[in-house]
């Protein structure tokens, strides 16, 4: 099990943080650099070290300043808390859900409880999980794919870092909806799909101007 920890998010509110056991974290670090190296820079170009926020900071402005195939930024709601064990089944192939389950943690322990009082997780993975962030960015990015597969735009530009997605203005919609209907909910303080101004990484955009 991991222990339930909170950190600073915002002026007024925290962020619930699951603190892992060492031999877990270990491993699940070593499973998190595999994805981030070998699944996400190689096969889908996304660069979630470093590099990624430069890719989404010129989309998000290309979104805040063009009208017609423009871009729109989509921000969730308690991502990684919201990733349910049976999506990750459902998605994985077999062998991955087989390999990630086995090193995760399938309970949590909350502050001033005691061991003995552990209860079990519904979702996959608490922030603190050592593949929890390429995990999300890949689920993300392949539900976006899938929704391009259906929506016709004119090549497969996007950008996905976590939950702070990119997607291509006539597919925003359509995506919102499909991330609906696996669980997640869309941050509708932080999603721009029309108007003049786009979040995206803590990058703020106002007809075309960095702000």
């Amino acid at each position: 099990y991991d222990i339930i920890t909170y950190v600073l998010k915002q002026a007024d509110s925290h962020r619930t943080v699951g603190t892992q056991p060492l031999g877990n974290v270990f491993v699940q670090l070593g499973a998190g650099d595999y994805m981030r190296d070998e699944i996400l820079l190689r096969r889908c170009g996304i660069d979630i070290r470093e590099g990624q926020l430069d890719a989404n900071g010129p989309l998000a402005l290309l979104g805040s300043s063009c009208e017609g195939m423009s871009f729109a930024t989509i921000d969730l709601s308690s991502a990684s808390d919201s990733i349910s064990t049976e999506l990750v089944r459902f998605l994985l192939p077999w062998q991955w859900f087989v390999f990630l389950n086995s090193i995760r943690t399938p309970s949590y322990l909350l502050p001033g409880d005691k061991p003995g009082m552990e209860q079990r997780y519904d979702k996959f993975c608490a922030m603190g999980n050592g593949f929890c962030f390429p995990l999300e960015t890949i689920i993300f990015w392949s539900l976006l794919q899938a929704v391009y597969d259906l929506v016709e735009v004119p090549d497969r530009t996007c950008a996905v870092y976590g939950d702070d997605i990119i997607v291509y203005q006539s597919a925003a919609l359509e995506l919102i909806e499909l991330l609906s209907a696996v669980g997640f909910e869309t941050n509708n303080s932080k999603t721009f799909v029309h108007g003049p101004f786009r979040e995206s990484c803590g990058q703020d955009f106002y007809n075309g101007i960095n702000v």
